[in-house]
């Protein structure tokens, strides 16, 4: 998964930060099945002051 700023400049979501930033890891470490759904946060680490 990757963000993108007003710049055109790709980001690629960190996953460490997902683990941690979502209870138990939930939904970025359970096997999801076709026709299932998770909610889980995304994280991105990106420098200060970027700009969407």
């Amino acid at each position: 998964m990757t963000a993108q700023d007003g710049s055109g400049r790709k980001y690629e979501a960190d996953g460490e930060a997902g683990i941690y930033g979502n209870s138990n890891g939930s939904g970025l470490l359970d096997e999801i099945n076709p026709g299932n759904s998770v909610r889980a946060n995304v994280f991105f680490d990106v420098p200060k002051g970027t700009k969407r």
